[in-house]
């Protein structure tokens, strides 16, 4: 025993300094927007970076060095002092996550002026970020001349932090695309992510060919041809959600087109997608979007809908 002793009592341990090369140093915005078909921002130019993500539709990019087709799932990154101007396309329905902030970093410059398509794991740590985001502000103030981020009086340091390091996480995986240096994990085998996908796109698709019908579990296991228990699985694996939140979300993300573009009252659009009345569907709004029906009309009016994502779902959903 006391010759095991002396031995533990001579071994060294050699601790790794490990670098931080990005760092967020203040943040500007950070938000999702639904834009209306008439959408153009004025140009600016500031002494920040911003990236554009298009959630929805196509977006038509202005910048000082070129003019470019943003399609739904690519993001653009604007370094600093680049001029830029974004519009949206008359024929889509254009959603957008917006965030801006200040980072002197060198990993960075890689992802000046680049476009990239997000794949799934970049595009739920975007999710995560801006979730973290809502945890940490209350609101969005969008005046004409003036936009910021209203901080809420209760968070500490350590909400803040979740926030800068998933966003310099999501900047991070991005940095390393732009480079040309793929993720370093394995994937599942081909036929179980294939497996997957399928079930998964073929349940997403039941929902939206369903939009105005009441859910029910048993009715989709029975057209997929699978258990309750694999559904549940497959699906979360497929979406990051479980069915019945996102089937709620694609029926507010239908509301909210039918606000935008379509001449139907409140209660015309809770009776078309199946809700049980005009309070159910405002309280499901609100929870879905952070604001009631009528709050979102007024805001396509004054800043086409730019709010918080709502963390009880992902921000960015699925489009396949």
């Amino acid at each position: 025993m006391k010759e095991r002793l002396r031995h533990m009592e001579e071994k060294r341990f050699l601790a790794q300094t490990l670098s931080h090369p990005l760092h967020i140093e203040r943040v500007v915005s950070a938000f999702y927007s639904d834009l209306t078909r008439d959408f153009v921002s004025c140009g600016e130019t500031h002494d920040f970076w911003e990236f554009v993500y298009v959630d929805r539709g196509h977006l038509h990019v202005e910048t000082s060095r070129r003019t470019y087709p943003l399609a739904q799932g690519q993001i653009t990154f604007h370094p600093p002092m680049e001029y830029h101007r974004h519009i949206a396309s008359p024929e889509y329905a254009t959603s957008l996550c917006i965030v801006s902030f200040h980072c002197s970093s060198s990993v960075l410059e890689p992802l000046a002026h680049r476009t990239l398509t997000l794949d799934d794991v970049r595009r739920r740590a975007l999710s995560q970020a801006l979730k973290y985001a809502t945890d940490l502000f209350s609101s969005v103030v969008d005046a004409h001349d003036l936009l910021y981020l209203v901080k809420k009086a209760d968070v500490n340091g350590i909400q803040e932090q979740l926030f800068t390091n998933a966003l310099e996480s999501f900047l991070l995986l991005c940095a390393l695309e732009a480079g040309g240096r793929p993720l370093s994990q394995q994937p599942a085998s081909a036929t179980a992510r294939s497996r997957t996908e399928q079930l998964g796109q073929r349940a997403v698709d039941y929902l939206a060919a369903h939009l105005m019908d009441p859910l029910s579990i048993p009715e989709l296991c029975t057209a997929l041809g699978c258990s309750k228990t694999t559904l549940s699985t497959t699906f979360r694996a497929y979406t990051g959600s479980s069915v019945v939140p996102y089937f709620n979300r694609l029926k507010i993300e239908a509301a909210k087109h039918m606000i935008r573009f379509d001449d139907l009252s409140f209660t015309q659009i809770a009776v078309r997608l199946n809700f049980c009345n005009l309070n159910y569907f405002s309280t499901a709004f609100k929870r879905c979007t952070g604001m009631y029906p009528r709050e979102y009309a007024k805001s396509l009016k004054v800043h086409n809908g730019v709010y918080l994502v709502n963390p009880e779902h992902d921000a960015l959903v699925r489009h396949d």
